[in-house]
């Protein structure tokens, strides 16, 4: 054999070799990588997003984000009242689904991405006296609020000034049967695509009795890390990334449409 074959013939069994070594460490460092995992606390009442099994939208949508950055998340159901508790605490790395409410500006770290869209709706019984916008609120009166939910700023302002007085449950549907019984003069609640006032009186059984009249401009709603938690800078840069690539790749659209189906 010649020298030039015999460098040929030991190239080509180097080049196995690291094949060979290759698929060997790769599993390994696959497996390393996978070991990454989290726990993010799920609200239990928001609708088509978030319900009391564990399933939802906005669950799958955050499952989904993070295996697109290579990371298992378990996520654990509860009243977002106690959920938000955890975080701010620091005793849990996130939550969702939370405003950026000023409020939280030095307590909560904000990803880039949203989950999905919201707004405020102000709910009324039927052929109560018509508004033409917020400021017709009498002074006074009652709303039912989940508590430690962020409001926009029409509904914050007009609880600080004393227009509107909450009356904090854990659900909106309650507030609504609330509102329907005449416990309450007004309610407000979180809508959006799925979540929607004809879904929300309907699994109140109010829809005959209760009707929207006012709305507020849109906001985000996103998940909220603790500050200074050890694994917040790490999470906040896989749920970005992750949410952006399910948004490129259809995976977002994909699950927002099969559970639109379910409205």
């Amino acid at each position: 054999m010649t020298r030039s074959a015999t460098s040929v013939h030991f190239l080509k069994g180097f080049i196995r070799g690291l094949f060979i070594v290759g698929n060997f460490l790769l599993p390994i460092f696959l497996g390393a990588a996978d070991q990454t995992e989290y726990t993010i606390l799920a609200e239990d009442g928001a609708g088509l997003w978030g319900q009391p099994d564990g399933s939802g939208c906005g669950n799958d949508l955050v499952v989904a984000a993070f295996a697109a950055s290579g990371i298992k998340v378990t996520l654990q159901t509860m009243p977002y009242v106690r959920a938000k508790t955890e975080v701010l605490q620091g005793r849990a790395l996130a939550c969702f689904g939370m405003a950026r409410d000023p409020s939280l500006e030095g307590k909560i770290v904000f990803p880039s991405q949203a989950l999905y869209v919201t707004r405020a709706v102000l709910f009324a019984r039927a052929r109560s006296p018509r508004l033409q916008g917020w400021n017709d609120i009498p002074r006074g009166s009652t709303v039912g609020v989940v508590r430690d939910y962020e409001y926009p700023i029409e509904v914050r302002s007009r609880i600080n000034s004393g227009t509107l007085v909450p009356y904090p449950t854990n659900a909106e549907v309650t507030n609504l049967k609330m509102l329907q019984a005449g416990r309450l003069d007004y309610v407000i609640c979180m809508v959006d695509d799925l979540k929607s006032p004809d879904f929300l009186v309907n699994a109140a059984q109010v829809s005959d009795s209760v009707e929207p009249v006012l709305a507020t401009e849109p906001q985000s709603t996103t998940v909220g890390f603790a500050v200074g938690y050890p694994d917040s800078a790490k999470a906040i840069t896989a749920f970005d990334r992750g949410m952006d690539l399910i948004k490129t790749n259809g995976v977002y659209a994909s699950i927002v449409r099969r559970w639109s189906g379910r409205k």
